[in-house]
């Protein structure tokens, strides 16, 4: 059996299972930092490693730390069981298992901010998504945390950490807009050894439960930064409910450039050629359609002859400035490194994907509109 898989059966097969109180404190505790961790698609043995990181911390008088894992049946693995389980962590018993929540997918599989708030209540509230994801394919429980409406005035996320591929990106914010203070995400591919380290997190809380979502944002990106150079990728730390002014600026640009390229179709030219200046990130995906939203702007501003567009791709380039928070752009390819300034948005090289109108940003913004006659044009 690998070690790792003795490790993970060891922690799981040790601890007990029952429906006690999810939290027998009568008075909130500090911090909630919940883990929905998507172990399927082949992550079963990173899951592992980061699960017993999390359980050596575990809970304690000032904070909740439950783990909300989904796997898929295999064989040798904990218990061999499928589905999602609800667990609460603590140093004493580690993992005691509180909820068997049905179904793999969707808004019914995950919990709610406000279930979450009721069960294990908190000041504070961080969660991390786990698993695989891009642009097109949010991870796991990200729907049910964004598009819970069903309470009256839920608690926000202060931080909503990303442990997934190109999940800084302009979509994902806006997904979160209502519903998190701050997200920390990267704009690349995470390979396997580029995950934070959980245990150094949730022992950096334990010191100072009475920090700030703001400052704690800033200390996880430090940690981060400590990280040996091989196990870094650009990642940023963006301040969301400031994303307001950079939703309208490039909202502005989307409309603008749409009416010129309508009026002289052969202005496709000159933004099919800005666009394939700008470096399209996460290219070793299916999916890697994004581009670095700073480099693509200062792309247009360089080669464009549209004074207006150049104006307008000004604001977004200021606006920008207000949301990002704190940014590491850390890559053994020091050439890698202009290409990463925060925020990432999609933009593909050739058709847009159908299901990008799906998104709220695509639904409610023009750049959905912008890339679809960009699409159009250039197949005539």
């Amino acid at each position: 059996m690998p070690y790792r898989a003795f490790l993970f059966l060891l922690l799981f097969s040790s601890c007990s299972f029952s429906t006690s109180a999810k939290n027998p404190d009568s008075q909130p505790k500090e911090w909630t930092v919940l883990f929905i961790i998507d172990a399927r698609g082949g992550l079963i043995q990173e899951a592992i490693r980061d699960l017993n990181q999390i359980a050596e911390i575990g809970s304690s008088k000032n904070i909740n730390v439950i783990v909300e894992l989904t796997k898929n049946r295999s064989k040798g693995d904990f218990q061999n069981w499928s589905g999602t389980k609800r667990f609460y962590v603590n140093r004493e018993t580690q993992f005691t298992q509180e909820e068997d929540i049905k179904g793999l997918d969707g808004p019914e599989a995950l919990s709610t901010i406000q279930e979450i708030q009721d069960g294990y209540p908190s000041k504070k509230l961080m969660v991390v998504f786990w698993g695989h994801g891009n642009v097109l394919n949010m991870p796991n429980g990200l729907t049910s945390f964004a598009l819970d409406d069903t309470a009256n005035n839920p608690q926000k996320m202060d931080i909503a950490l990303f442990d997934s591929c190109l999940m800084a990106s302009m979509e994902t914010a806006y997904e979160l807009k209502d519903k998190a203070k701050y997200m920390i995400a990267s704009q690349e591919i995470v390979k396997a050894d580029q995950s934070h380290d959980f245990k150094k997190i949730l022992q950096a809380l334990e010191k100072r439960p009475e920090v700030s979502g703001r400052d704690f944002s800033e200390k996880i990106m430090t940690l981060y930064e400590s990280q040996p150079l091989q196990n870094k990728g650009p990642v940023s730390a963006i301040a969301i409910e400031r994303m307001f002014p950079l939703e309208v600026a490039l909202n502005k640009f989307a409309v603008h450039l749409n009416a010129v390229l309508l009026n002289n179709v052969n202005t496709i030219g000159e933004v099919t050629r800005i666009r394939n200046k700008t470096k399209t990130l996460g290219r070793r995906l299916r999916d890697g359609k994004t581009v670095d939203v700073k480099t693509f702007f200062l792309n247009y501003i360089r080669s464009s002859n549209d004074a207006i567009g150049v104006a307008l791709a000004k604001e977004v380039i200021n606006a920008l400035g207000l949301v990002r928070l704190t940014h590491r752009s850390t890559s053994l390819d020091k050439t890698k490194t202009p290409y990463f300034n925060g925020l990432s948005i999609y933009y593909p090289i050739q058709n847009v994907d159908a299901t990008y109108e799906d998104l709220d940003f695509g639904k409610e913004y023009k750049w959905y509109d912008l890339l679809q006659t960009i699409t159009d044009l250039k197949q005539l």
